[in-house]
């Protein structure tokens, strides 16, 4: 079940930052950037990852966290989901006031209770996630069109659903009872198919194909099957 995009056109686009700069932080930014958002601050625990994104976005590498989150309107934790809870506590730990500041996480498994100790600090927290394979900042263009599960209170939520308004995406309307399905749902379209591709691939090398050519003709023929599922 989908959500109609209804964001308000006149409202100022918000500033936004990102904590981790690894394939799905990569894509969504570069994706945001795109489509006329201003990217003013990264931070990652991985220098060089920070400093790839910075310059492929205009964005400025920060040392911190919480200096990712005073500088933006909204920040994006795109970390892994074992990082997230401790991200916010390393925050929240700061004492310092973030009113009018929101941190969002883009976990497929998580709502935004596991961001709940922000809210001490003054902090909106939600979920945002992509229901899209992302690599990194070559596939960023997969954002456009795709599907987004959002979880937030106003006014946080309705500015997330206008950044996949502007993504021309769709929000899925998805209760915090369903998030578990969605999770199995996520993991059974995504990487199901990726490992039938390399077992088909095997059999097709027993079969007495080279393996590169087996992998290239089967790739292609799952591709022709993805483009055939969209239109259904």
């Amino acid at each position: 079940m989908t959500e109609t995009v209804d964001a308000v056109k006149d409202s100022p686009r918000p500033t936004l930052a990102f904590i981790g700069a690894g394939r799905a932080g990569s894509a969504l930014a570069r994706a945001l950037a795109d489509v006329g958002h201003s990217i003013v601050a990264v931070h990652s625990r991985t220098p060089a990852h920070a400093a790839q994104l910075a310059a492929s976005t205009g964005a400025t590498v920060v040392p911190t966290a919480l200096a990712a989150v005073r500088g933006a309107d909204i920040t994006f934790a795109t970390v892994p989901d074992m990082e997230i809870v401790r991200v916010a506590a390393t925050i929240a730990a700061s004492g310092a006031a973030l009113a009018g500041r929101s941190l969002v996480h883009c976990s497929a498994t998580h709502g935004p209770e596991v961001l709940s100790g922000l809210r001490l600090t003054g902090a909106d927290v939600g979920a945002f996630h992509p229901l899209q394979a992302l690599a990194g900042v070559t596939s960023a263009p997969l954002l456009r069109g795709s599907s987004f599960a959002i979880e937030a209170g106003e006014p946080l939520r309705r500015t997330l659903v206008g950044l996949v308004d502007k993504l021309g995406g769709h929000v899925l309307d998805l209760p915090p009872s369903g998030r578990a399905l969605y999770h199995a749902a996520a993991v059974l379209a995504g990487n199901a198919p990726l490992a039938l591709l390399a077992r088909a691939t095997t059999l097709l090398e027993e079969a007495g194909v080279g393996r590169a050519e087996a992998h290239r003709a089967l790739a292609a023929l799952l591709a022709g099957a993805a483009s055939n599922a969209s239109e259904g």
